[in-house]
């Protein structure tokens, strides 16, 4: 899992997908779907702290836009 926290720093740094995926091992959608997982844990924990810690919520929200954007983010 080490593997797939160093491409989400990359992601999140605002390396292209395209690029992330050519040294990674990681099939696109997996790689896709772990990101997804890790913007789902960041909203959960955002969620759970919205009240009592107001700062760190805000730092959440700005984490889950670096994630959520271009390849990975979905639109319904």
């Amino acid at each position: 899992y080490d593997h797939i926290a160093a491409l989400a720093y990359r992601w999140t740094q605002g390396e292209q997908f395209s690029a992330i995926v050519q040294d990674s091992p990681i099939d696109e959608g997996d790689l896709v779907f772990s990101f997804r997982r890790g913007i789902d844990l960041l909203r959960q924990v955002r969620n759970a702290v919205l009240q009592d810690d107001p700062s760190l919520s805000a730092k959440l929200k700005e984490c889950i836009a670096k994630m959520d954007r271009d390849e990975v983010s979905i639109w319904l």
